[in-house]
């Protein structure tokens, strides 16, 4: 089993290589194990630092990407790095992370065991944020991507793959397998939105991608119920999104009614 470690960067050399370092000190089959490094093309930064050799057990790939619209990208970007690997499942991972846990990558074998052998499930580890039981780096498997035919539909990546995960009732926290986030400064196109509440089309909150979100769970569950019709599910959804809205809220907090009304207050971004 060859795990793909998706890893987008810009700007941040140093951590960069405390990420690749923390991957190669704890990974137990360090043949079994390939990075890929994203950045944007008008990144001269990143560009020049991985120009000298970097010391790594672990394979390297390197994949040059257009800037586009930058963090609001980020499913584009990580659905163009998976494409590069050739992983059973991908990390979703990023420059500010580190893995903790020693043997990481055996922990993981063994756990998944025990998971639904179809790999149409979300697995993510623990970490040292407040939000202990939301993902902020998980692993998706090739069946997954496969299916959907992407990573995700909103720049709210670990978000939306956790909604559909707990729709399918198939999300899975490795306890046993720790990252640490190192909290650099808010992203300033983030922050940006936050700051003078704005809607972005890429966000999950847009209702567009809510639909499309909703769409991908469909074609998973007719995936895992081999009986089950994806045009059935797809028509379920349409006439009981409401029924769907309650769901998501039930089971994440998630307040889509909120976020309806919102599609139609707040100010587009442009």
């Amino acid at each position: 089993m060859l795990i793909s470690i998706l890893l987008p960067t810009r700007e941040n050399p140093n951590g960069l290589l405390r990420a690749i370092s923390s991957i190669n000190n704890n990974s137990f089959f360090k043949k079994k194990i390939e990075i890929i490094i994203g950045y944007d093309e008008d990144d001269i930064v990143t560009h020049n630092f991985l120009k000298k050799k970097i010391i790594s057990k672990v394979l390297i790939k390197i994949k040059k990407l257009k800037r586009r619209e930058g963090y609001y990208d980020l499913a584009w970007r990580y659905h163009n790095l998976a494409k590069a690997g050739n992983g059973n499942y991908n990390l979703i991972f990023n420059d500010d992370m580190t893995i903790k846990s020693k043997n990481w990558d055996l922990t993981f074998q063994k756990e998944i065991n025990f998971l639904p052998s179809d790999n149409i499930y979300l697995s993510y580890p623990s970490h040292n944020q407040k939000n202990k039981n939301w993902p902020i780096s998980f692993f998706l498997s090739k069946e997954w991507i496969k299916e959907t035919k992407k990573i995700a539909n909103s720049f709210e990546t670990d978000t939306e793959i956790y909604v559909i995960s707990k729709l399918l009732k198939r999300c899975y926290k490795l306890k046993k397998i720790k990252i640490h986030h190192h909290k650099k400064q808010q992203n300033i196109q983030r922050k940006f939105i936050i700051e003078n509440k704005l809607l972005h089309p890429k966000s999950i909150l847009n209702m567009k991608n809510f639909f499309l979100m909703l769409k991908d769970y469909a074609l998973l569950k007719a995936k895992i119920n081999k009986n089950s019709v994806y045009f059935i599910n797809k028509m379920k959804i349409k006439f009981f999104f409401i029924f769907y809205i309650i769901l998501i809220y039930k089971h994440t907090k998630i307040n889509y009614f909120r976020v309806l009304i919102m599609n139609f207050l707040k100010k587009n971004y442009n």
